[in-house]
């Protein structure tokens, strides 16, 4: 597998020194060519961000980013290419200090990584593309982790070479936005030059010698007529496993475990962007995205006693993806003759997501009938979401000292969820070790409508006081309605101080995946099932039906500029959350028998009534987040020895629980909690409490030098040890700093060779205390809640050429 990283990764390299020597040295007609390196030099160095024009939390046309009256962070492609990252995600938990991210996953938790906004549930993260909402993944974290309960979208499946720059508002907007922008907003803008072209390929090692990445890029644009541009990119990434397990001492210590790593994964993902205009006031557009990825994970060693048959020395299952995801939007837009802009668009977004077990077995069912088969399909989960937006804007003039700019529009949104059974033998009497097959009791298709409305006003009152008010009014067909509203003011004390806030309601609606998914494990011994919420059997143990989260978002801060090149922003917020969705705890004995009964699931005669248990998801926590968000940015000029960058960024926040739901219906006389000390850090400390960042970019002629320093607060995990219940610890993850390189040098006016590494010191976090680790297996020797993760430093070297 390694080979093919390498592979991948010469073929690119070797085309781009080709392309990059042959590009003649000289510019067209005699004239000057300028030293390479100098205007990249000089427009970074300068380029503060503070003039960049922000489409995201306003749809005022033209506002600048340093006029934003809520905190909002534009990270370019530059600043993402020179994380070292090979994917969206990485590079924006890099360079974003209120980003943060769990080290492991487990099951198809592993398979599709999560993204955390101000320490909050990757769920309460909207993301958009080009300001249209994007799909969510069709892959539920269901197992009791850090990120249980959420299908958030995947990151890594946007090519990287697609992306011109991100805009991320740290605040509340779900009454611009809709459903989910509890935490925030991230907004990926796509590339729309009408010409050139770039070739990226990277590959790169960790310090262990595993995790080999290789990776190539491209992306083009091309001129249309009348003024039109279409943008092509495509990039493909291969990745191998990383193993951080410990030795077993079922094996008396000789056989080392696989779970704690990264999966292995093939990823190939291709991007478009386009605007014809079909008239001065009439513009047809379109983008969109399509990703193809297999991915396999390890599950834990299978002692040789486990089926000596197959496997007479023990074997380690690996479970599988095979995912095809496809987003695209198509739109028309324009004005008429009295001022008023319009856009209408539709957006389609779908993921499929075919999961397996390879190099396992399903030992009852070989017992019984002697099927020895090793590899199984184990189901398949479908996402699909519709979006149609009819937005008007218009900027009207009056007695005020500024335009009154005002914008409203309508949605309708559709979606649908699906979980298909997984062949017969993938279930049947315990099912393939290392991931049970979805039964065809736990198979279910659902769909649901959304509509709703929203009005958006902006202007001055007076020449300093800007005021932004929204407000959104949104039905679902399953729930009901909600209404939202946001307030956003900023005053300019004087041209270099500014002080900035807002309030308002934000709402997540549980989505499909949380109301429908439904899993089940049942052997000859025992037996489990991840209730939907809304069936027989959760119905018979209480269940209620699931209600939106709701929030109430505060934000008070400044910007200054103190001195020239000098910008600073602090803010400080609140977030106040009801009815957060989280397990139910699980109950054991007859009242769980009846439930997966009830489900159309048949318990084995002789299972002990302890090893019978369920569970469900439901509204079981109110939550408040407070926290401080500051940035600074300066540039030092040197002269003619070049010019350094200066980058501060930071955050601290803490979340604490204010109220803790009872346990519904049965639950509650079965004497259930709904906040096992694993519920609550999940809650409360899995985040660090702090993070804060220092770059430096150097800047002189052909060379170009980023240093990144990021210290991570200190944070916790708690998890049963032996699941059973009762044996609770805790893992901790201490301060620690981080630092990242990346040398750039320009080797011709098209070619240039970047090298690097991510953790440059190799720096692992504390090992967890052996007497704590996982089910007494000596796996888990790194904490699996690092937010730097345990894989230690990653060193890469890249070519890029740019025609």
């Amino acid at each position: 597998m390694r080979q093919n990283h390498w592979k991948l990764t010469g073929i690119g390299a070797i085309a781009i020194f080709v392309a990059g020597w042959l590009q003649p040295a000289s510019a067209e007609n005699g004239a000057a060519v300028e030293q390479p390196g100098v205007a990249l030099a000089n427009q970074q160095a300068n380029d503060t961000g503070v003039d960049t024009i922000i489409v995201t939390g306003t749809r005022e046309t033209g506002r600048k980013l340093q006029d934003a009256p809520t905190p909002i962070e534009v990270i370019s492609a530059q600043t993402l290419e020179a994380t070292g990252a090979t994917n969206l995600f990485d590079a924006l938990k890099d360079v974003v200090p209120s980003f943060s991210a769990t080290s492991f996953g487990q099951d198809t938790g592993a398979l599709v990584r999560s993204v955390r906004l101000r320490g909050l549930n990757p769920g309460q993260v909207l993301v958009l593309i080009n300001g249209k909402r994007r799909h969510a993944s069709a892959n539920i974290n269901a197992d009791s982790d850090p990120d249980q309960g959420s299908n958030p979208v995947d990151l890594d499946l946007i090519p990287l070479s697609a992306i011109d720059h991100v805009e991320v508002l740290q605040d509340g907007a779900a009454a611009q936005y809709g459903s989910d922008a509890i935490a925030g907003v991230v907004n990926i803008i796509l590339k729309s030059a009408d010409h050139g072209t770039t070739v990226v390929t990277t590959g790169g090692v960790t310090g262990r010698g595993d995790g080999a990445t290789g990776e190539v890029g491209a992306d083009t644009g091309a001129a249309l007529d009348n003024g039109g541009f279409i943008h092509l990119s495509a990039d493909t990434r291969l990745h191998d496993f990383t193993n951080r397990t410990g030795y077993d001492p079922r094996s008396n210590y000789t056989v080392q475990g696989r779970t704690f790593g990264d999966p292995n994964y093939d990823l190939e993902t291709l991007g478009f962007n386009a605007e014809q205009p079909f008239s001065p006031t009439v513009t047809a557009y379109g983008f969109g995205t399509f990703a193809h990825r297999s991915a396999e994970a390890y599950e834990n060693w299978r002692t040789p006693s486990k089926i000596p048959a197959i496997w007479p020395n023990g074997f380690f299952p690996k479970e599988t993806s095979n995912e095809y995801d496809v987003a695209f939007t198509l739109g028309v837009k324009g004005s008429d003759a009295h001022g008023w802009n319009w856009d209408l668009s539709h957006t389609y977004g779908h993921d499929a997501l075919d999961l397996g077990v390879i190099d396992s077995a399903n030992p009852d069912l070989y017992l019984s009938t002697g099927n020895a088969q090793t590899k199984f399909s184990a189901g398949r989960l479908i996402s699909t979401e519709q979006t149609t937006d009819l937005d008007f804007h218009r900027a009207f003039d009056g007695v005020l000292p500024a335009p009154l700019n005002v914008a409203f529009g309508l949605e309708h949104r559709y979606e649908a969820y699906e979980v298909d059974a997984g062949e017969p033998a993938s279930y049947q009497l315990g099912g393939s070790q290392g991931y049970a097959g979805f039964t065809p009791t736990d198979a279910h298709t659902a769909d649901r409508n959304a509509f709703s409305a929203y009005v958006d006003l902006s202007t001055r009152l007076v020449p300093p006081w800007q005021l932004d008010l929204a407000g959104r009014f949104e039905k679902y067909d399953d729930f009901g309605s909600t209404g939202t509203g946001k307030l956003a003011s900023r005053y300019d004390f004087a041209k270099w101080l500014g002080v900035r806030g807002s309030v308002g309601n934000s709402f997540r609606a549980p989505t499909l995946a949380q109301e429908y998914f439904s899993a089940s494990n049942v052997t000859p011994t025992s037996a489990f099932i991840q209730l939907p919420v809304n069936s027989a059997g959760a119905a018979l143990l209480g269940a209620p039906a699931l209600k939106p989260e709701k929030s109430n978002n505060y934000n008070i801060g400044f910007v200054t500029e103190p001195i020239d090149k000098l910008h600073a922003s602090v803010d400080a917020y609140q977030i106040d959350i009801t009815d957060r969705i989280i397990d139910s705890g699980t109950v054991f004995g007859t009242q769980a028998a009846a439930a997966i009964a009830a489900n159309g699931a048949t318990i084995p005669s002789g299972v002990p009534a302890n090893s019978v248990s369920a569970l469900f998801f439901t509204n079981g926590a109110d939550t408040r987040t407070r926290g401080i968000d500051a940035a600074i940015d300066y540039t030092t000029d040197f002269g003619e020895i070049g010019a350094i960058k200066w980058a501060f960024a930071g955050t601290t926040n803490q979340t604490e629980i204010t109220k803790r739901h009872p346990a519904p219906g049965l639950l509650a006389a079965e004497g259930v909690s709904l906040f096992s000390p694993a519920t609550v850090a999940n809650l409360t400390t899995v985040a660090p409490r702090n993070k804060f960042s220092l770059a430096g970019t150097y800047l002189n002629g052909d060379l170009d030098v980023t240093v990144r320093v990021t210290r991570y607060g200190h944070s916790s995990l708690v998890y049963d040890q032996y699941g059973d219940g009762t044996s609770w610890v805790t893992s901790y993850v201490a301060p620690a700093f981080i630092t990242d390189l990346d040398i750039g040098y320009q080797l011709t006016k098209i070619l240039k060779v970047s090298i690097g590494g991510i953790n440059v010191f190799d720096v692992y976090p504390t090992k967890t205390d052996p007497s704590i680790r996982r089910f007494g297996i000596n796996t888990n020797i790194y904490p699996w809640n690092s937010p730097y993760g345990y894989n230690g430093g990653y060193y890469y070297v890249r070519l890029k050429a740019t025609f």
